[in-house]
């Protein structure tokens, strides 16, 4: 089977028939109308896979939107900036920065945004994917679509859900997408909503029977045997033929760890075997992919925690592995985001290349450009630009250096250089950024 594509959506416009008809592709049919003219533009960009889709939304004016009809989609929003008034018929909530809410496809949907705007991560889940996923935890079908109250999640929720969001956004922005981890993720969100925020069905979910201790025995044998067929505890249950939740719940009781720890255990195992043994062409990063990882500070704790040693050294150890392989693993251990961003802070104001980078991870300049792929997704150029355009809003936004001595000091070297790259990667100029960051 091939795996799902990943559409990427980049929008900007400050015409609402435009905003509107963009929105009617994405999530929903919708009447939507600013509330002050202007030249401001909303800007909306992201990634689409497999039913979800990801997109940070910047509205820089107020304006209303409202959908009347049911909609293909569950809309989760988390905001960042400025703040609007979401109602459902007579339920009312306010949305306010840090907050998460989630909108459900069914019943009128109107949002009144204030006077600065609204941005916020939008994620888009698609409906019957979540009412799918929700019959099979249960068992039985539903009797009408999951309607969650319209009201902010918890904290400690919302928390998790944009770790979880940004998590799967990591890994949309890979090549090839991780699809096993990636699936597991979207369940995970799909449960935390389920189990996280008041619905009609909400006490069925947090209260689950257990399924029979035999069917947890064999599902942990299954999850043993093959980890990689097994994306999630949905497809596992399927195969058993019994509902999802009781299976986790009885899973959880047999062996005091949840489905995912299990598969997770059991992929990291699986992966130490192909890592000791894998011959042919195949290279180290490919073997860590193809068990559905990437070069991160989380996946080496993990993997050392098991088995005491790098990953990069249970390689070496391979007698099979090909001998003009690249050499990501020899610095793997040292490929670490906080190290990586530290020497970049350390020497914003002038130039870096990937041969700095590469002395400081200990590889071949080839090999950073391809372990900086397989870790962050990026080349070492692009990771460096996005790390020195976040200083340069930053100082945009709460400081009154000039444009130019921003420039200067994060690396662009003229104020031309730095805002024809902010306008390339923001749809924004310096100015522009200033004056929106200061109210102004």
């Amino acid at each position: 089977m091939q795996p799902a594509p990943v559409e990427h959506h980049r929008f900007q416009s400050a015409d609402p028939d435009e905003v509107s008809a963009f929105i009617r592709q994405i999530y929903a049919d919708n009447r939507f109308a600013a509330h002050r003219a202007g030249a401001r533009e909303i800007s909306i960009a992201g990634q689409a896979w497999n039913g979800i889709s990801i997109c940070d939304v910047d509205y820089d004016i107020p304006f209303r939107f409202d959908s009347e009809l049911a909609r293909p989609n569950y809309l989760i929003l988390s905001c960042t900036r400025g703040g609007a008034r979401y109602s459902r018929g007579r339920l009312a909530t306010d949305c306010a920065p840090g907050d998460v809410i989630p909108i459900s496809s069914t019943g009128n949907s109107t949002c009144i945004a204030h006077d600065d705007g609204l941005a916020h991560l939008s994620v888009h889940v698609d409906a019957g994917q979540l009412n799918r996923f929700a019959a099979q935890w249960l068992g039985e079908p539903l009797d009408a679509p999951i309607l969650f109250d319209l009201k902010p999640l918890r904290a400690d929720v919302a928390a998790q859900w944009n770790l979880a969001a940004g998590c799967l956004r990591q890994m949309l922005l890979m090549a090839p997408v991780p699809e096993a981890a990636a699936q597991g993720i979207v369940e995970h969100m799909m449960k935390m909503l389920l189990e996280g925020q008041p619905h009609g069905h909400r006490q069925r979910f947090t209260n689950p029977h257990p399924a029979d201790e035999t069917l947890a025995r064999s599902a942990i044998d299954l999850i043993r045997a093959d980890p990689l067929r097994w994306k999630s505890i949905t497809t596992l249950a399927h195969a058993l033929g019994c509902a999802t939740g009781m299976l986790e719940h009885a899973i959880r009781r047999h062996a005091g760890r949840t489905s995912a720890e299990l598969l997770v255990e059991a992929r990291l195992d699986r992966l130490h075997r192909a890592l000791l043994s894998a011959g042919g062409a195949q290279g180290f990063v490919e073997t860590l992919r193809e068990h559905g990882f990437a070069i991160s500070n989380r996946f080496l704790l993990a993997y050392e925690r098991r088995f005491g040693e790098a990953p990069s050294s249970t390689w070496r150890r391979n007698p099979n592995r090909p001998l003009d392989a690249t050499r990501v693993d020899a610095g793997t251990r040292d490929l670490c985001e906080a190290s990586i961003d530290r020497y970049i802070d350390a020497n914003l104001s002038r130039p870096i290349g990937v041969g700095d980078l590469a002395g400081l991870v200990g590889l071949s300049e080839y090999d950073t450009i391809e372990a900086f792929k397989a870790a962050f997704s990026r080349t070492p150029k692009q990771y460096l630009i996005e790390r020195r355009l976040a200083h340069a809003r930053a100082m945009l936004r709460d400081g009154s250096a000039t444009i130019l001595a921003i420039a200067m000091a994060c690396g662009f070297g003229t104020q031309s250089h730095l805002t024809a790259t902010m306008r390339m990667h923001f749809g924004e100029t310096p100015g522009q950024i200033r004056k929106r960051g200061t109210g102004a």
